[in-house]
């Protein structure tokens, strides 16, 4: 024990010493780790209206007494309120207020220290008002020196070589040198090495405790000089009580202090050994195994505090993930590197204190172990390691053109000797420990020398650890940024592929490229409508007509995307061979000048699978421990063996299970209950609508309106469906009302319903996701629409003008638009009767027929053609429906008393003309009509005064003469007594006259 208060007073004058020596060469630097992701206004932009604040997204979560903002206007005088805060709801987010600004340059300058690693960065960037920014003004990223200070690297290198030797050391023995040194059967030259080894591992751990002791010491100073921007000389207890308690890397410097304060109180009874001479057979007493557990557990606590301050917290959406990965890292290396330092350290003691065939038997069963220990180790190392890499670099370009990559690069140069040292040993030395003499000595050579190797692979670790990551650089520098961006789709047999280069901000060229389904290329198309617009805020919308060269390729120059972030391209091409076709693509247009450090980011599902990889291991570890423990203790590892595989099988699966698209994904496709969408939720929608408008979004919207909006709305949305009658106020027009609502107002209107009208909510019965579907198909239809009623007015004119070849035309172009357009096809039904084409006049107003069942006026139109084409009896049949649903329709009882009156059913006939003219008095063509069913039924006098009022009232009527010669006869044979029958007369409705 005395030798052990000597050690402890010689690390106390260590610390000292090393404090004092680091002291002249503490001098701060910064080094930028939370970066900016992107900040409104954006930098370099040029606003019309001055903003009414500067807010800007960082990479990590700030310190909110650490982090500020200034707004500058061209003279260098401060502009803003003065209340620059972290926001509460997301401290990744610094924002200062403005006052109406006058139109002009301003320059934003901010500061922050992360609350992840402590790191602190300055920058700015500069934004106008109401006029242009001049070259020189534009703001390019911060230059970022590569660490904070030359001696950071160096002391993460030694409190992480320190804190793998102290854990190590308790890991080699409680998982090495005691099963195999202090079990129950061990002879005493066992258990007196067990004694001297213990000895020494003790010290060893001390020292490293020490070691890391300094170095944190030395971190604490140099984070008070960088946050506080003095020099050493000039810090006060505030600045110290101001970093350890206020930011996030303080309080996790004291829990680390708290935990390393805990081991020198439990380390000396952790290795208490009962003396030999009492009781060979004697286990040790159980608070040394208590003591054992405390050591271990504050190790491991101390590890943790380490992931948590490192580049892995701010690893975006994979933080959890990526922090349990650093976590296994560290574990695994302590395991191996840590009990690799000490295991060279006890060569030379089991040398001088054992026989030679003590010896190769002694080796043989530490190394046996040993390699059980470290297989496993490595197989994690290199698992955690590929994570690391990935959520770190993410894309390849930044693993050889940025400093975290060549680190990172030169690190795995130096692992790969170490593993062949390893596998060495395993291969070559190991087998013949037992038998060979020379074996020993070998393996004393090359475990001194992996443990050499570890020492220079940890001290690249320790650079990592103090250098921004690469894919913040990559972000920054368009790393791994494609020259252009390219789409492809197939929608209505055409094949349509974009491209956008460079699909950066500013202008950028769309290339349309249109092929049939047999790779022709479509010249066809008589336009290309590109409609681009930004998903982050309703900036409107930018759409324009594609030029073709006339070998399938349209061309759109000098489109611009001015905002960094969430485009999306809407393509509608339109062919006179062909149905439409129209898609959408989403996309992100990064900087021309990158000034976003968020730009490559490692996704969710990646961390998924890794953690199922890790959760794996874990769960073989620990089944492995089960199948050679045959006890509780075996048990539970089995157990624990089994709940760690189920869960690495959730995590993989889960990504595919919950994948867009999967029937079976609950994520995607969810009920709403009927409270839920009764209650406003405007925080928990989204920004945008998070399905673009292709053409599976719009046939879904389409499924819904059908089935949901046309009672109401009708087949064109124009409120005239058969519910409308008995709404009041009437159902709104469509075509007026969708392009006045951005999609979120659609959304909610559908959702929540419209109070003080017959608009339900349909957020009980329709899903957030349908009812998205449904806002893209009521935008491209409102587009559809209006293009058709534009068509369709033109063939009305048309057909006004007796121009009906064109007026087919015109509304042909109108169905084709909106396929369901029953006016268009009971007007080109009319068009085609004109035009003496009867058939395809039949076939249009039974096709509105078959779209709207209770369109009287289409089985009007279709009776008259059946009148047309002498089948009264079918005629009649049309006229009946047509009257039965529109009672008050006076022109269909004439026209079914002509029909009648070819079948000869003049009482009918009769009838109907009386009811025509009882409806419409001012009816003139009827009295003709009438007159000649009632010549044709024998009643001379009512023929006679029907044929006379009809001439009164169309004196200028073409058949005037005939009239005036049947009026003679009927004179004439009124004056003969008795009456004599009457001549059948001819009935030709279509003659002269109205």
């Amino acid at each position: 024990m005395r030798k052990l208060g000597a050690l402890r007073q010689t690390a106390l004058l260590l610390i000292v010493g090393l404090s004092l020596v680091l002291q002249p060469a503490l001098t701060p630097d910064v080094l930028a780790h939370a970066n900016v992701i992107r900040s409104e206004p954006a930098a370099n932009s040029v606003l019309d209206q001055p903003p009414t604040a500067v807010t800007i997204w960082f990479t990590e979560p700030l310190e909110p007494q650490l982090s500020q903002i200034q707004v500058l206007n061209s003279q260098g005088r401060r502009v803003d309120n003065g209340d620059a805060a972290v926001a509460a709801v997301d401290p990744t987010m610094l924002a200062v207020s403005l006052p109406p600004l006058p139109n002009g340059t301003y320059v934003v300058a901010w500061a922050n220290v992360s609350t992840v690693d402590g790191h602190k960065v300055r920058g700015s960037f500069v934004f106008s008002v109401g006029e242009p920014l001049n070259a020189s003004a534009l703001s390019l990223p911060p230059e970022q020196p590569l660490v904070q200070s030359p001696l950071e690297p160096v002391l993460r290198w030694l409190s992480l070589l320190a804190i793998l030797a102290g854990v190590g050391g308790l890991a080699f023995e409680l998982l090495i040198l005691r099963p195999v040194l202090r079990r129950v059967n061990a002879d005493d030259a066992r258990r007196r090495l067990a004694q001297l080894l213990a000895g020494r591992l003790l010290k060893g751990i001390w020292l490293a405790l020490a070691l890391f002791l300094v170095a944190s010491l030395g971190q604490l100073l140099l984070q008070t000089m960088i946050t506080s921007e003095l020099p050493l000389r000039q810090l006060a207890g505030r600045e110290f009580l101001a970093v350890l308690f206020e930011t996030g890397w303080g309080r996790l410097w004291l829990w680390r202090m708290a935990l390393l304060l805990i081991m020198p109180g439990v380390l000396d009874l952790a290795f208490i050994s009962p003396p030999a001479a009492e009781n060979p057979a004697r286990r040790q007493p159980q608070f040394n195994r208590l003591a054992q557990f405390v050591a271990v557990l504050a190790g491991v606590g101390i590890l943790l505090t380490l992931s948590l301050g490192s580049h892995a917290a701010a690893a975006g959406e994979i933080r959890l993930a990526a922090i349990f990965n650093d976590f296994l890292h560290l574990l695994a290396a302590a395991f191996w590197a840590g009990s690799l330092f000490h295991f060279a350290l006890s060569g030379p003691v089991i040398f001088q204190n054992l026989s030679k065939s003590q010896r190769r038997e002694v080796l043989s069963e530490l190394v046996a172990r040993f390699s059980g220990l470290a297989g496993l180790s490595v197989l994690v190392l290199v698992v955690t390691g590929l994570f690391s890499a990935y959520a770190q670099v993410t894309v390849l370009p930044a693993l050889t053109a940025t400093p975290y990559g060549l680190t990172l690069l030169a690190k795995m140069g130096l692992v790969l000797p170490l593993l062949a040292l390893g596998a060495l040993n395993l291969v070559w030395v190991r087998p013949r420990l037992a038998s060979q003499e020379r074996a020993g000595v070998w393996l004393r050579r090359f475990v001194t020398a992996e443990a050499v190797l570890v020492t220079l692979v940890l001290l690249p670790v320790g650079l990592l650890t103090a250098l921004e990551p690469a894919r913040q650089v990559a972000s920054r520098e368009g790393l791994g940024r494609p020259a252009g961006l390219t789409f492809h789709e197939a929608v209505e047999g055409t094949d349509i592929s974009l491209a956008i280069e460079p699909g950066q901000t500013g202008p950028n060229r769309l290339l349309v490229s249109l092929k049939d389904h047999r790779g022709r290329p479509i010249t066809t198309a008589t336009d290309v409508t590109v409609r681009a617009t930004y998903l982050e805020a309703d900036l409107g919308e930018s759409p324009g007509s594609a030029v073709g060269d006339g070998n399938g390729q349209y061309l759109v120059e000098n489109q611009w995307l001015n905002i960094a972030g969430p485009w999306q391209v809407e393509l509608v091409v339109r062919r006179p061979d062909a149905l439409d076709a129209r898609t959408a693509f989403r996309f992100e247009v990064t900087p021309a000048v990158a000034v976003s450090s968020a730009a490559i980011a490692p996704t969710a599902s990646a961390g998924q699978l890794f953690g199922a990889a890790e959760l794996a291991l874990l769960g073989a570890a620990c089944l492995w421990l089960a199948h050679n423990r045959r006890s509780k203790k075996g048990a539970a590892a089995g157990l624990a063996g089994v709940a760690a595989t189920a869960g690495a099988l959730w995590l993989a699966l889960n990504p595919l299970l919950t994948a867009p698209g999967n029937p079976g994904a609950p994520a995607v496709v969810s009920p709403v209950s009927q409270a839920e969408a009764a209650a406003p939720q405007p925080a928990a929608d989204p920004l945008r609508n998070p399905y673009p408008p292709d053409a599976a979004s719009l046939a879904a919207g389409q499924t819904v309106f059908d089935q949901n909006c046309t009672p109401c709305h009708g087949l064109t949305g124009r409120g005239d469906g058969p519910l409308a009658a008995t709404l009041s106020p009437p159902p709104a027009d469509l075509l007026t009302h969708i392009s006045l609502h951005p999609d979120i107002e659609l959304f909610r209107l559908v959702r929540d319903g419209k109070t003080f009208t017959a608009m339900p909510s349909f957020g009980g019965k329709l899903t957030a996701e349908q009812i998205w579907h449904l806002v893209n198909y009521l935008r491209a239809f409102e587009v559809d629409l209006r293009l058709a009623e534009t068509q369709y007015r033109q063939g009305q004119a048309l057909l006004e003008q007796n121009r009906s070849e064109a007026a087919v035309v015109s509304f042909s172009a109108a169905i084709k638009l909106v396929p369901k357009h029953i006016w268009a096809y009971l007007d080109r039904g009319i068009a085609h009767r004109q035009l003496g084409q009867y058939e395809p006049a039949i076939a249009d107003h039974s096709r509105a027929i078959e779209l709207k069942p209770d369109f009287a006026e289409a089985y009007f139109n279709r009776g008259v053609d059946y009148n047309e084409t002498h089948r009264p009896e079918q005629a009649v049949a049309d006229y009946n429906r047509a009257i039965e649903l529109d009672p008050g329709m006076t022109i269909a009882y004439y026209a079914r008393g002509l029909a009648y009156a070819d079948l000869g059913n003049l009482a009918q006939a009769i009838r109907d003309f009386n009811q025509s003219l009882e409806m419409f008095p001012d009816f003139k063509r009827v009295y003709l009509d009438r007159g000649l069913a009632y010549m044709d039924s024998g009643d001379p006098e009512k023929a006679y005064n029907d044929l006379k009022k009809y001439l009164e009232l169309v004196p200028e009527a073409e058949n005037r003469e005939t009239v005036a010669g049947l009026m003679a006869q009927l004179a004439g044979l009124l004056a003969a007594q008795p009456a004599q029958s009457l001549p059948t007369t001819a009935r030709t409705p279509a003659q002269g006259g109205n």
